[in-house]
C-alpha cells in the first residue's frame, strides 16, 4: 500500500492543501504549530473509517471555527493491483466518491464507494500493520502490538526459514507455507482476509438467498394485505347495512320532535308577548309610585327649608354680637402691647451697649495672650534653629557610637593578635653609655614589642636590629586596616580621637533633648491651631479693636440684670401679641360664620322658591288623591299580567323545552354523522374492490408459490456454500494457530533487524530481548541490560521509532504500508537525532516513510528526503 497524494479543503484551520508524497524514501512535511500537520493523519482515519453522512462529534469538530461549510478529504492510494482516488465531503452536503484507475476504470459514489474501498483494503492491505506503524504525538512510546500483522508474519516466516540447517527443513517449511497459502486462497473465495466479511461465491449465495427471501416476504405481505382487504370489505358492507337501519330510526324520531317543537314555538311567542306586557305595566306602576314619592319629598323639603331659614336668622344676630365684643377687646389689648413694646426696646438698647463693651474687653485680653504666645514661639524657633545647627555639626548618634565601640573592639583584638606573634625584648641599661631604641634614649628598664624593625644602639659600641617574623605581616595589616577605618571615622564625625566619641554622643543627646523640649513647648503654645492662624487672628483682633470703642465699664451683674429684664419684657410682648391675635381671630371667625349663615339663608330662600314652583306644577297636572289612585290601578293590571305570564311558563316547563331542543340537535348531528360515515364506507369499499381485483388480475398468488420454491433452492445452495466456507475457515484458522505456535522463531529475525537499525543509535554492541508478540522487553548495551520500562523517555521514543522501521523494512514490498511519524524525536539529543537520520535514510530504501514535524532541523541528516513545506 502506498499513499501518493492527499488534499484537504476547509479542514479545521486548513483552507486548501494538496500534497504529493514520494513513493519510496522519506517525505518530510514541515510546518509551524497549528499548521494542520496532525490533521492530515486524523483526516486519513476519518476518510477510511467514518461515513460522510456521520453526525458524530469528531466529524463536527473538523469544521472550520465559525463557518458552516463542507470539509473535503481526498487521497490517492495504490494497493496491490488497485490504484484509486477516494474522497469524501463531511458535514455540509456530505458525499463520497471513488475513482478506480487500475485494474479496471470504475466510478462509484455514496455507500457503494465506501463499501468498495473497505473491500479493496481488506483484501490487499494489512490495515493492522498500517495502524501499528504510525507514531503519533499522543501515542505511548511503547507503540502498538504488531504480532497480529499477516504481512509481518509472512516476512518473519521467510526470515526464520533462512536459518534452517538442512534442505529438508527448508522444503518442509516451504510446503507448510504453500499449504497456508492454499488454505488462504480457498478462504478468500468465501471471505475477506482482513475482516472476514463474506465475498465471492459465499457473498453471491447469501445475496441471492436474501433477495429471494425479501421477494417472498414482499409477495406474502401483498397476499396478507389482500386477505385483510377482503375481511375489511365484508366488515364495511355489514356496517353499511347497520347504518341504513339506524338512519331510518333517527328520521322517525326527527319528525316526532318537529311536531313538539312547533307547539313550543307557539307558547314561546305568547310568553314573549306576556313578558313584554308585564315589563310595560311594571314601568307604568313604578312611574306612578315615583310621582307620589316625589310629591311627598317636595313637601318635606319645603317644611325643612322653612325651619332652617328661621334657625339661620337667629344665628346671624349671635355671630354679629360676638364679633363686636372681640374687636373691642383687641383694641384695648393693642394699647397695652404698645406700652410694653416701648419698654422692651429701651432695655434691649441698654443691654446691647453693655454686651458690646464687654466683648471689646474680652477681645483685648485675647490679643494680649496671642502677642505673648507669638513672641514665645519666635524665641523657640530661633532656639530650635541654633540647636539644629549644633546637631548638624555633631553627627555622633547611636549608630556612630555603635560603630566606634565596634572599631575599638576590633583594634584591641588586632593589637592582641599582633602582640601575640611579634618579638618581645627588654632593654636594661647597665653602664654609663646611653642606650637608644629607634633613636629614643632608654633610662630605665623597658619592655618593647617588635612590630616593625627595631634598632637598639649603644653609641660607639654596638647596634642591634630586631626584625619581626613573617607571621606578623597579616596581624600587622589587620591592625593597619582598623587604624585606617578609625581615622576615617574620626574625620567623618570631627573627632580628635576615637575616645572622644562618648563625650560628643552625650553632647548630641543633650541637644536632641533640648530640641524635643522646645518642640513640646511650641505645641503647647499653638494648641489645635496653626501659627499662621494665630497670626491672622491677632491681625483680625487689632483691626476690630481699632474700629470699635470700648465704652464705659459695666458690671457683669448689671448685664445679667438687664438680660433678665429683657427676657421678662420679651415674654410680656409675645403674650400680648398672642392675646391680640386671638381676639382678632375670634372677630374674623364670628364675621365669617355670620357671612356664611347669610349666604346659606339666601340659598335656602332660592331653594324654597324652586320647590314651591315644582309643587305647583305637580298639583296643576294631577292632584295628590288622583296620583294615589293611579298607583293602585297600575298595581292591579300588573298583577293580572303576571298571572297570565306564570300560566304560560308553567305550560312550557311541562313540555321540557331544553330536553326537546337537545334531542333535536342530537338527532340532527347523528343523521349528519351517519351520512358522512356512509360516504366514507362507500369510498373505502370501492378502493378495496379495486385492490382485490388488481391482485386477482396479476396472479400474485402463483408468483408467491414460485418464489417460495426458488427461495428453498437458494437456501439449500447457500447452506452448501456456507459449509464449504466454514470448512475453509476452519482449515485456515487451524493452520494459522499452528503457525502461531511457532511464533517464538519470529523473535530472532525481528530482534536481529532491530539490532541492525539500533546499532546506529545505541552502538554496535546493542541487542534486544523480544517476546512472542514482538514487543521489546529489554535492551542490552555492552553487557548492561535495562528493562524497557526503566529506559528514559528519549530512549523509549527512539526504540518505538526503530521498532516501526524494522517492521517496515522486513515486510515484502507488495505487503508494505506507509510509516507515519508525527513530530517524533522530541526527547532526543543532537547525537541521537543525527543517528536516527541515518536509520531513516536506510529504512527509506525499502519503505515509504512520511514525517510530520514543526522542527525540520531534526531530519536534516536524512539523505535524499523530499521536503514539503505547509
Amino acid at each position: 500500500m502506498r499513499l501518493h497524494r492527499m488534499r484537504l479543503h476547509e479542514y479545521r484551520g486548513v483552507a486548501d492543501r494538496d500534497i504529493r508524497f514520494a513513493e519510496r524514501g522519506v517525505t518530510v512535511v514541515e510546518g509551524a504549530n497549528e499548521a494542520g500537520k496532525s490533521s492530515m493523519i486524523e483526516a486519513l482515519e476519518l476518510l477510511l473509517d467514518v461515513r460522510a453522512e456521520s453526525k458524530a462529534a469528531k466529524v463536527r469538530a473538523i469544521m472550520p471555527a465559525g463557518r458552516e461549510v463542507g470539509t473535503e478529504v481526498e487521497v490517492e492510494i495504490s494497493c496491490g493491483p488497485w490504484h484509486f482516488t477516494y474522497s469524501k465531503r463531511f458535514n455540509r452536503q456530505p458525499a463520497t466518491n471513488l475513482s478506480i484507475h487500475r485494474t479496471r476504470p470504475e466510478q462509484l459514489t455514496g455507500r457503494d464507494a465506501h463499501e468498495r474501498v473497505l473491500e479493496i483494503l481488506g483484501g490487499h492491505a494489512d490495515l493492522t500493520l498500517f495502524r501499528a506503524l504510525r507514531l503519533l504525538q499522543a501515542d505511548d512510546a511503547a507503540g502498538r502490538p504488531m504480532g497480529d500483522s499477516a504481512a509481518l508474519a509472512r516476512a518473519l516466516d521467510r526470515a526464520s526459514e533462512s536459518d534452517g540447517d538442512t534442505a529438508d527443513s527448508a522444503s518442509a517449511e516451504v510446503a507448510e507455507q504453500a499449504l497456508i497459502d492454499a488454505a488462504e486462497a480457498e478462504y478468500r473465495r468465501y471471505r475477506t482476509l482482513g475482516q472476514g466479511r463474506p465475498t465471492g461465491e459465499l457473498a453471491a449465495a447469501m445475496r441471492t438467498a436474501d433477495e429471494l427471501d425479501k421477494r417472498c416476504r414482499t409477495l406474502a405481505d401483498a397476499r396478507d394485505a389482500v386477505d385483510a382487504d377482503a375481511q375489511r370489505l365484508r366488515s364495511l358492507l355489514d356496517r353499511r347495512s347497520e347504518l341504513a337501519r339506524t338512519r331510518e330510526l333517527r328520521e322517525v324520531e326527527r319528525d316526532e320532535l318537529a311536531i313538539s317543537w312547533t307547539e313550543i314555538e307557539r307558547l314561546q311567542t305568547e310568553q314573549a308577548a306576556a313578558d313584554a306586557e308585564v315589563r310595560h305595566l311594571l314601568t307604568a306602576s313604578q312611574l306612578a309610585q315615583r310621582d307620589v314619592v316625589d310629591r311627598e319629598r317636595v313637601a318635606a323639603q319645603i317644611a325643612a327649608a322653612t325651619a332652617d331659614a328661621e334657625r339661620l336668622g337667629a344665628g346671624i344676630a349671635d355671630h354679629d354680637a360676638r364679633a363686636q365684643r372681640a374687636e373691642t377687646s383687641a383694641r384695648h389689648l393693642e394699647d397695652e402691647l404698645h406700652a410694653v413694646r416701648e419698654r422692651w426696646q429701651m432695655v434691649q438698647t441698654a443691654l446691647s451697649a453693655a454686651q458690646s463693651a464687654q466683648r471689646v474687653r474680652e477681645q483685648r485680653r485675647e490679643l494680649r495672650d496671642l502677642d505673648e504666645r507669638l513672641v514665645e514661639l519666635d524665641r523657640i524657633a530661633a532656639e530650635s534653629s541654633t540647636l539644629d545647627e549644633s546637631l548638624r555639626a555633631n553627627t555622633v548618634d547611636a549608630s556612630a557610637v555603635h560603630t566606634a565601640v565596634d572599631l575599638a573592639r576590633r583594634r584591641a583584638v588586632a593589637q592582641a593578635r599582633l602582640e601575640a606573634v611579634a618579638a618581645r625584648f627588654t632593654v636594661e641599661p647597665t653602664g654609663a653609655s646611653t642606650v637608644t631604641v629607634d633613636g629614643e634614649a632608654v633610662a630605665d628598664t623597658a619592655d618593647r614589642v617588635a612590630v616593625t624593625d627595631a634598632v637598639i644602639e649603644v653609641a660607639g659600641v654596638v647596634t642591634v636590629t630586631v626584625r619581626p617574623g613573617a607571621d606578623t605581616a597579616a596581624p600587622a595589616q589587620e591592625l593597619a586596616t582598623v587604624d585606617h577605618e578609625i581615622a576615617a571615622f574620626c574625620a567623618t564625625h570631627g573627632l580628635a580621637g576615637l575616645d572622644d566619641h562618648a563625650d560628643r554622643a552625650r553632647e548630641r543627646a543633650n541637644l536632641v533633648e533640648r530640641r524635643a523640649s522646645s518642640q513640646r513647648r511650641a505645641r503647647e503654645l499653638i494648641g489645635d491651631r496653626s501659627h499662621r492662624a494665630m497670626v491672622e487672628r491677632r491681625d483680625e483682633l487689632r483691626t476690630i479693636i481699632e474700629t470699635e470703642s470700648a465704652g464705659a465699664d459695666v458690671d457683669p451683674d448689671d448685664i445679667a440684670s438687664l438680660a433678665g429684664t429683657e427676657r421678662e419684657l420679651s415674654e410680656l410682648v409675645m403674650s400680648a401679641e398672642r392675646a391680640v391675635t386671638q381676639q382678632h381671630s375670634a372677630a374674623r371667625e364670628a364675621r365669617t360664620e355670620g357671612r356664611m349663615a347669610r349666604e346659606e339663608r339666601e340659598r335656602l330662600a332660592g331653594r324654597m322658591v324652586e320647590l314651591e314652583g315644582r309643587r305647583a306644577e305637580m298639583l296643576a297636572q294631577l292632584s295628590d288623591d288622583d296620583a294615589r289612585r293611579t298607583v293602585q290601578a297600575a298595581a292591579t293590571r300588573l298583577g293580572e299580567a303576571r298571572d297570565r305570564l306564570g300560566r304560560l311558563e308553567t305550560e312550557l316547563a311541562r313540555l321540557d323545552v331544553a330536553e326537546i331542543e337537545l334531542r333535536r340537535e342530537r338527532v340532527t348531528a347523528d343523521l349528519a354523522a351517519i351520512a358522512r360515515e356512509h360516504a366514507d364506507l362507500e369510498r373505502s369499499a370501492t378502493e378495496l374492490r379495486a385492490r382485490i381485483e388488481l391482485y386477482r388480475d396479476e396472479s400474485r398468488l402463483d408468483l408467491l408459490q414460485d418464489a417460495t420454491a426458488e427461495l428453498e433452492s437458494a437456501i439449500a445452495a447457500r447452506d452448501r456454500v456456507q459449509r464449504r466456507a466454514d470448512a475453509a475457515e476452519l482449515l485456515y484458522r487451524t493452520l494459522l494457530d499452528k503457525r502461531q505456535q511457532t511464533r517464538t522463531r519470529y523473535a530472532d529475525p525481528f530482534a536481529r533487524r532491530l539490532a541492525e537499525l539500533g546499532a546506529h543509535v545505541f552502538g554496535a554492541g546493542v541487542s534486544f530481548d523480544v517476546d512472542d508478540n514482538l514487543e521489546v522487553v529489554s535492551r542490552t548495551v555492552d553487557g548492561l541490560t535495562i528493562a524497557h520500562e526503566a529506559l528514559s523517555g528519549g530512549a523509549r521514543e527512539q526504540l518505538a521509532l526503530l521498532t516501526r522501521l524494522a517492521c517496515a523494512t522486513l515486510v515484502d514490498e507488495a505487503d508494505g504500508v506507509p510509516v507515519l511519524l508525527d513530530d517524533a524525536l522530541g526527547y532526543s539529543d543532537p547525537h541521537r537525532i543525527a543517528a536516527m537520520g541515518e536509520v531513516l535514510t536506510a529504512a527509506g530504501r525499502d519503505a515509504q516513510v512520511i514525517v510530520l514535524t514543526c522542527s525540520p532541523d531534526r531530519y536534516r541528516g536524512v539523505d535524499e528526503a523530499e521536503i514539503v513545506a505547509v
